[in-house]
């Protein structure tokens, strides 16, 4: 598949996954209740990092490989199959400890139940792995769609007639399963006998980096989860982790939609450092400048986009959102720094840069959590706010140039969204006297304009590129 059709497909895929997933999730805040939420994190908080750390950089390593062969295929399946079944033995073993420690013995059960996942996607490493290498984001966008979808509508199904956390549990398990099951048909694979052996210690040597870094990533991004569980409860985990979750949507979906082809297009052009520059500049801007709006217009109409999702009883959500949504800018910025390192093989460097940048922010979430649920909030913005800058130097350095090459076009960005941010404000006065769905619909349709309007006056060249990356799918 060509670039262009591959980033075509990248992004239809991600944008239909996120709405698919969203509607699906706003249909079940409003049949479930705050503290299902914030019970499904705790366990989600465990089952993520074992389903991290499951794969080992295994998929990563296939995908830098010049060249692979059947025999090494199958030395990772089983390498991964064989990891995977320690974990899920081991998150069994454990759970019992886990749901003491959360005074909450229904933990046990359901985190047994949701380790069946990742156990799951050991299966399907090699077709999910080889439809990426081969860039064939067409497969893997009815893969994801398909699977949510029929996951989706089951877990509805299962909440409305009084399941509970348990529709989140099944939601989540035959997700991993319709998609597994797609997979192969899309992309058949049989393993056979093994007989790469020697290839053992390269893929660790590649891999295990990899590993520590993801490690230190996942700490990072759920030390919040579990303090919070542990300390303030359920409930008030729930509301921490709406407002976490709605700003990581788009963010995650924007940025996977770019970084799905960015990773193996800097791999193939490893060797070509200017290539690489233009490439990665390109892909960094068109990242800020899709998502810097989206959590700019989050942060202004917080508490209207709440209450029209999830109803009133998860208003506490909005003063948390306001700040996560600053956070969903800056990590905007620092989350393609990783794709950077990792499509060029260096991944001790990855880890190097992962541990000082996340090892800031666990410190910084510890000390917020001496004082409450929206004091970690804040501290989590402070310690992005002071890797963000550190981010940029790091990956401009990496390419070949200036901080200002990549520092100053950003600022650019956030400038035009700066201003067309404290605009919408001024006009949110005069549009609260509207109906909800008029509030929204009109306020987000004048800040478009507005954006559109202050990027072709301020940054055209770089509104063109933006452009020329959605529509002409040229990265």
């Amino acid at each position: 598949m060509s670039n262009a059709k591959a980033l075509q497909w990248s992004f239809v895929g991600q944008i239909s996954y996120f709405f698919i997933y969203f509607i699906f999730n706003v249909i079940l805040s409003r049949i479930l209740l705050p503290a299902d939420f914030g019970l499904f994190a705790i366990i989600a908080t465990f089952i993520i990092f074992f389903s991290l750390i499951k794969d080992f950089g295994l998929g990563s390593y296939l995908i830098t490989r010049k060249e692979i062969t059947k025999e090494l295929c199958d030395l990772v399946f089983y390498f991964n199959l064989a990891f995977s079944v320690f974990l899920f033995v081991l998150i069994f073993l454990l759970s019992p400890a886990i749901a003491n420690f959360y005074n909450d013995s229904r933990l046990t059960t359901l985190i047994r139940l949701n380790g069946l996942a990742f156990l799951i996607d050991a299966i399907c490493i090699i077709p999910y792995t080889m439809l990426v290498r081969e860039m064939d984001f067409y497969r893997l966008f009815i893969v994801k769609i398909g699977a949510a979808a029929i996951a989706g509508t089951i877990a509805i199904i299962l909440a409305f007639y009084g399941w509970g956390i348990y529709s989140l549990i099944f939601q989540a398990v035959l997700f991993s399963l319709f998609t597994c099951l797609i997979l192969f048909v899309f992309q058949p694979y049989k393993p056979g006998r093994l007989v790469q052996w020697k290839k053992t210690g390269e893929i660790i040597k590649f891999s295990l980096p990899l590993f520590l870094s993801q490690f230190v990533q996942y700490f990072s991004r759920n030390v919040d989860n579990l303090i919070i569980g542990r300390v303030f409860g359920a409930s008030s985990l729930g509301f921490y982790n709406r407002a976490y979750t709605i700003m990581q949507m788009p963010l995650q979906n924007i940025s996977s939609a770019v970084s799905g082809v960015l990773f193996p297009l800097l791999a193939k052009s490893a060797d070509d450092l200017e290539r690489t520059s233009i490439v990665y500049r390109k892909a960094i801007l068109g990242i800020a400048y899709i998502s810097f709006p989206i959590m700019a217009y989050t942060f202004v109409y917080s508490s209207e986009i709440i209450i029209f999702l999830f109803g009133n009883k998860w208003i506490e959500v909005s003063g948390l959102l306001k700040i996560f949504s600053i956070v969903g800018m800056l990590e905007a910025v620092i989350t393609p720094v990783g794709i950077l390192l990792l499509s060029s093989g260096k991944t001790t460097k990855l880890f190097k840069f992962s541990t000082l940048l996340r090892l800031l922010i666990i410190g910084m979430i510890i000390f917020g959590s001496f004082y409450s649920v929206k004091g970690i909030a804040i501290c989590y913005l402070i310690a992005t706010i002071i890797t963000t800058p550190y981010s940029i130097f790091y990956a401009a350095r990496e390419i070949g140039k200036s901080f200002i090459f990549l520092a100053v076009p950003l600022l650019k960005v956030f400038s035009v969204t700066l201003l067309s941010a404290c605009l919408i404000y001024l006009a949110k006065i005069y549009l609260l006297n509207f109906n909800l769905i008029l509030l929204l619909g009109i306020s987000g349709i004048l800040f478009l304009c507005l954006y559109l309007a202050f990027s072709y006056l301020i940054i055209k060249p770089i509104m063109a590129d933006c452009i020329s990356i959605i529509v002409k799918r040229k990265l």
